[in-house]
């Protein structure tokens, strides 16, 4: 937007018609959409920051050059994460049988099963598409019921995480770890090469049209999964393990969830019939002393 712009024409102004830009004009075709997000906005100011800082550290610009003032980020209101409900999933797993009816031999035997057995590894796992498609036999420990993820979505730290594995997760890798090498990726492509997360992305969103479900993207696999773990009792920090993030605040944007179940797990049935009726009559209260 600025091809000429120096440094010490960074002020207020750039930064509005900056935000202006990003906002609202900005073309993403591949969401087929306009205009980025705020939170994306505000990362992009962090990236302004920190060329900025680079800069000085290297003394290869001044401070009297930065006409940057101090930029408050604009507040990002979260809103729930969009999951599947349970009728949603049955629709999408009942689509592995109405493709073959339109589909070649080599998709009906191969490529098919496969795509929904990613779905079914994302919905017990969580796992993020790139995770799914970077997935090694080399990273699986079936015996321990682990498995290590090398390459994580952040990158920040760079240490490879590791994550169990539940019985039903591992009936759904296990035939393609039988017959996989261990450098080979568990999930291939329709000609046995490398299955990008786009590609991989683009198999989904074609399922879930065939579904009937419509404005969702293969990350709501990973929020299914965190959804309906909480529903059923599971601690927030729990799940933040099973995610792998780093701080509990990543996975707090699920944590309306956990309150909702608190509010349906106050009514147990066990404490309830502790305090039964007949116990309730027999309570009287104090008589008023004169």
């Amino acid at each position: 937007m600025f091809p000429t712009a120096k440094v010490s024409d960074i002020n207020l102004s750039t930064v509005s018609l900056l935000k202006k830009y990003l906002l609202n004009e900005k073309k993403l075709p591949f969401r087929d959409k306009t205009g980025v997000s705020k939170n994306r906005f505000n990362r992009y100011i962090t990236y302004i920051r920190m060329v900025l800082n680079w800069g000085l550290r290297h003394e290869i610009i001044k401070q009297q050059d930065i006409a940057l003032p101090r930029i408050k980020p604009d507040p990002v209101k979260r809103t729930p994460p969009r999951f599947f409900s349970i009728e949603e999933i049955k629709k999408i797993l009942d689509c592995e049988k109405k493709l073959p009816l339109y589909c070649s031999k080599q998709l009906k035997t191969n490529t098919i099963p496969q795509t929904f057995a990613m779905i079914r590894f994302m919905i017990a796992t969580g796992r993020r598409i790139q995770e799914v498609v970077c997935l090694r036999k080399g990273d699986i420990d079936l015996d321990q019921r682990m498995y290590t993820i090398t390459r994580d979505k952040t990158e920040r730290t760079g240490k490879p995480k590791v994550f169990y594995l539940s019985d039903f997760a591992v009936d759904v890798i296990k035939p393609y770890y039988d017959i996989r090498r261990d450098n080979e990726y568990i999930f291939l492509s329709q000609n046995g090469t490398f299955l990008t997360p786009r590609a991989a992305g683009q198999r989904l969103k074609r399922i879930l049209r065939l579904a009937g479900i419509k404005d969702a993207t293969s990350k709501e696999f990973r929020h299914t999964f965190a959804s309906h773990m909480l529903q059923s009792g599971e601690p927030l920090e729990a799940v933040r393990e099973h995610l792998g993030h780093t701080t509990v605040k990543t996975t707090e944007i699920y944590a309306h969830l956990s309150k909702n179940y608190l509010k349906k797990s106050i009514n147990n049935s066990h404490i309830n019939t502790l305090v039964n009726t007949d116990t309730k009559k027999n309570i009287q209260p104090d008589k008023e002393v004169r």
